[in-house]
């Protein structure tokens, strides 16, 4: 893809993130996908969900689901952890969690097809660089990408622990695209993850915790380093053994 398109594509990505900043989360996630889908068709000239990575399949669906319960049942843990390691930390059920879930559910997909998608199938079939340096680099840009985000909307620092653990997330998430070949795992851990962490509203003493504080005190605990770091390894295992087991390389670069 010539340089210009490139350059085009980052700004149309750019506008459909900063979308956030002027609607709601859930018009402007819808938003954002329809733009993306839009500048994707214009400058790769191929079927948006074909260059996402979201081919129709029984199996990605199968894939999807599944990872949907494995991404609520990790956090789910981490919750329960969270509570016997601090009973400052309060939590209530969010008073409209279907119109939650279904915001973090468009949400969950912008995200996934902008940086996986997008961001690291493109890299991995367009680049000289090997599948590790772009995990490295694209998990070090989500991370990135949330620390600017709440500094920007809540003038909120992620702690270095927060950021770890998304670093770790983003690290798992990559790898299970490449060793599927689609983003359907990825795109199901994401939104199991968050449907269940913001259908809850936690609270320390009775008063409501930000958001971006709340990813601090959530994602930045040590219990959330282990969560994640233990995701990334369980990625990991089961990566070496597909690659071992069909002796190629991964279906994304191919």
């Amino acid at each position: 893809m010539p340089a210009f398109r490139i350059s085009l594509f980052f700004l149309v990505a750019l506008v459909a993130v900063g979308l956030g900043f002027i609607f709601s989360a859930a018009v402007a996630s819808v938003l954002g996908l329809l733009l993306m889908a839009f500048a994707t068709r214009m400058l790769f000239r191929s079927p948006a969900g074909y260059v996402w990575g979201l081919p129709l399949s029984s199996r990605g669906v199968g894939s999807y689901l599944l990872a949907l319960v494995c991404g609520a049942a990790c956090f789910f843990v981490l919750q329960v952890l969270l509570r016997r390691a601090d009973a400052t930390l309060e939590w209530r059920w969010n008073d409209a969690v279907w119109a939650t879930c279904v915001t973090v559910w468009f949400q969950s997909l912008l995200e996934e097809v902008l940086f996986r998608g997008l961001l690291l199938r493109q890299w991995l079939m367009r680049s000289k660089l090997s599948l590790w340096q772009v995990n490295f680099s694209l998990s070090a840009m989500f991370s990135l990408f949330h620390w600017l985000n709440y500094f920007a909307a809540e003038r909120t620092f992620l702690d270095p622990t927060t950021l770890l653990t998304l670093f770790l997330l983003a690290l798992a998430g990559n790898l299970m695209v490449v060793a599927q070949g689609h983003l359907y795992g990825a795109w199901g851990y994401h939104a199991g993850w968050n449907m269940l962490r913001y259908s809850f509203l936690l609270t320390v003493s009775g008063q409501k915790v930000g958001e971006g504080e709340s990813f601090n005190r959530i994602e930045g605990s040590v219990e959330g380093v282990g969560i994640a770091l233990t995701l990334l390894i369980a990625v990991v295992i089961l990566y070496f053994l597909h690659t071992r087991r069909n002796d190629v390389e991964s279906p994304v670069r191919s």
